[in-house]
């Protein structure tokens, strides 16, 4: 070997410690970047989905701001999300077996599959996903039970709104009143995005378009449900609310709904297949 060759330690001298550490920093940093990138596990499922959309809380939190009264519409808005869980707590315990008795398989099924796989925020909104599996009785009951949820969190929404506005001095008192709560509901197939452990679940299609279009004709306040979301109930004849076909942007078919009473369908939303 000729002596004038460098050595192989010579050409890949080890670096100092605080370029490795730093060149460390930056790989964590690249792989969380990447890692935003990353492909999905794409599979089929049925779902159950639902937006939630808190009315009137941009202008509230704008009149607030105006009046550097932040702490009031950030208190109202941390236990509004708080609202969530408790109805699902809610829903849970009413599913435990009482006194000695013991749940059935497929009541230990219902129990767990009515927690959402998905709780995302969305701004001052939500939308929740659960995972519909099993025998179509087990799914339907699944249905009944999340329009159960939904309504409990209209419920303490309610008592919220009411508390907070007996709490609150004029005129903020007036401006927390008047923030509602609409909801928009769908079932059907979609694609579940599986990005793997570090980042949550997603969803796609049709089915979440649906939902989330149907929120928005949820006004002043209630929910708007895809007929056949929960035949169950919709179909019951102690069903008080109405029925309707709506014109969705982006779906080219009327999507049939049925509608708590307290909805207010404008004429310009509903289908005319003659158009």
């Amino acid at each position: 070997m000729d002596s004038n060759e460098p050595t192989v330690r010579e050409r890949s001298p080890r670096p100092p410690l605080d370029v490795v550490i730093e060149g460390y920093e930056r790989a964590l940093f690249l792989d969380d970047f990447l890692e935003a990138g990353r492909m999905p596990s794409v599979s089929d499922i049925e779902i159950a989905v639902c937006f939630a959309d808190l009315r009137g809380f941009t202008k509230y939190i704008d009149d607030l701001q105006s009046n550097s009264q932040e702490s009031r519409a950030h208190e109202v808005l941390s236990s509004y999300f708080q609202i969530y869980p408790k109805a699902i707590l809610e829903a849970v315990s009413m599913l435990e077996p009482q006194g000695e008795s013991k749940i059935t398989a497929d009541g230990e099924q219902i129990r767990k599959a009515i927690v959402p796989s998905m709780f995302k925020t969305l701004g001052d909104g939500m939308m929740l996903v659960w995972e519909l599996r099993g025998t179509s009785g087990i799914r339907d009951e699944v249905s009944a039970q999340i329009l159960i949820v939904v309504a409990t969190i209209g419920r303490l929404f309610t008592n919220l709104i009411k508390t907070r506005a007996k709490e609150t001095p004029a005129p903020y008192s007036e401006a927390v009143a008047s923030l509602q709560l609409g909801f928009g509901l769908a079932r059907g197939r979609a694609s579940r995005l599986d990005f793997g452990r570090r980042r949550p679940l997603d969803y796609a299609g049709t089915t979440v378009n649906v939902a989330a279009r149907l929120q928005d004709f949820a006004r002043p306040v209630g929910l708007v449900a895809e007929v056949g979301f929960c035949d169950s109930v919709f179909g019951s004849s102690k069903f008080d609310g109405q029925r309707a076909e709506l014109k969705l942007k982006g779906i080219n078919r009327p999507v049939h709904v049925c509608t708590s009473p307290e909805v207010r369908l404008e004429p310009s939303a509903l289908f005319d297949a003659s158009l």
